[in-house]
C-alpha cells in the first residue's frame, strides 16, 4: 500500500512540476548585462544596448508582443539588437513577427541577424525584404557601420548555412576562413590614437564561439539555445536543440581573450513549451570602456 502513495505523491509532483514549466513560459524577466570593451578600443561614452533573440512569432506576450515592446521602451536603450529566430520554420505569414518589429522600430534603431527557423521559410528572401522595408538593419552576412553615443561601431550579422544547425550525430566544424569567405567585410576606419573601433557580431548559433573570436569580434550576441530549456544550478542548461546534454555555451556572458559573447535564453518556443527555472529574458546590456568613463 505504502508503494501505491509514493506512487500518487510522485505522480502529482510530475504534474506539478510540468504545469510550472508551462506557465514558465507565459513570464519574462529584464536582466541588467554589462560588457567591458578591449583597452585599445576608442570607446567614448557607454552605449545600451536591448538583446532578445528566438521571438518564434508567439502571441504569449501580446497579438504584436506589446509586453516586450513595453519592457524594452522603459529601458531607453539606444539600440536594440535581434539575434535570429524571429519566426518558425514554413511559417508563411509572419505578420506577428513582422507587427513585432514595426513597433520595435518606433523606440530604437533594430539590428537584426537570420536564425536557422527563417532560413527554412519558403519565401525567406520576401521576409527579409519586408523586414528591411519597415526600416530593420538586416544583416545578412553584411556589415554596417553606424555612430552611437559619438563612438565609431560596427555590426556584423554571421548567417550560416542551414548544415552548421546539426543535430549531435551529425557535427559540423566551423574554419574562421567560412566566416571571412561569408561575411561582405568593409573596411575599417583607420585607427585613431587609441585604437579600432568596436565590432559586435550578431550570430545566432553560439557554438562557435572560439572561431568568431578568431574572426576578430569583440562582442558576440546569440541566441538558439534558449537557455537549454531547463537550467540546473552548477549545470546550467539541460539540452540544446541539437540534442546535446548540457551545452558549453547555454546562456549569459562568456569570455574569450579580450572578447565577450552575451547569449540571451529568448522570448518563445517552437515545439517544447515548456520552461524550467528558465523564464523568457530580454537583455538590457551597457557596454562601457572602463568605470571612470562612464561615470
Amino acid at each position: 500500500m505504502i508503494w501505491i502513495y509514493v506512487g500518487a505523491v510522485l505522480l502529482v509532483a510530475l504534474i506539478l512540476f510540468f504545469i510550472y514549466g508551462y506557465r514558465e513560459h507565459y513570464r519574462y524577466v529584464v536582466e541588467d548585462f554589462e560588457i567591458e570593451v578591449p583597452s585599445d578600443a576608442p570607446f567614448h561614452k557607454p552605449i545600451r544596448l536591448a538583446l532578445i533573440a528566438d521571438f518564434h512569432s508567439t502571441q504569449t506576450f501580446g497579438p504584436k508582443g506589446n509586453k516586450i515592446v513595453k519592457a524594452i521602451e522603459k529601458l531607453h536603450p539606444d539600440a536594440i539588437v535581434i539575434a535570429g529566430d524571429l519566426t518558425i520554420k514554413g511559417e508563411k505569414k509572419p505578420e506577428i513577427s513582422l507587427n513585432f518589429c514595426r513597433e520595435l522600430k518606433k523606440i530604437a534603431p533594430v539590428f537584426y541577424s537570420p536564425g536557422n527557423h527563417e532560413l527554412r521559410m519558403e519565401d525567406y528572401e520576401a521576409y527579409v525584404a519586408r523586414l528591411r522595408r519597415i526600416g530593420l538593419h538586416v544583416l545578412v552576412n553584411e556589415t554596417e557601420n553606424v555612430e552611437i553615443n559619438g563612438n565609431s561601431v560596427y555590426f556584423t550579422g554571421l548567417v550560416l548555412p542551414i548544415s552548421f544547425f546539426h543535430r549531435f550525430w551529425n557535427e559540423k566544424k566551423l574554419h574562421v576562413e567560412e566566416i571571412w569567405n561569408l561575411v561582405d567585410e568593409v573596411p575599417l576606419k583607420e585607427e585613431d590614437s587609441s585604437g579600432k573601433p568596436l565590432r559586435i557580431l550578431i550570430a545566432h548559433n553560439p557554438e562557435y564561439f572560439k572561431q568568431y573570436v578568431k574572426w576578430g569580434a569583440d562582442v558576440i550576441f546569440s541566441g538558439h539555445i534558449h537557455g537549454g530549456v531547463m537550467q540546473l544550478p552548477v549545470l546550467g542548461g539541460v539540452i540544446s536543440p541539437s540534442f546535446r546534454l548540457f551545452p558549453k555555451y547555454d546562456a549569459g556572458i562568456f569570455r574569450e581573450n579580450e572578447s565577450t559573447m552575451l547569449i540571451t535564453r529568448g522570448l518563445g518556443s517552437h515545439h517544447l513549451k515548456f520552461r524550467f527555472f528558465n523564464p523568457p529574458q530580454i537583455c538590457h546590456v551597457t557596454i562601457y570602456k572602463d568605470r571612470e568613463e562612464e561615470s
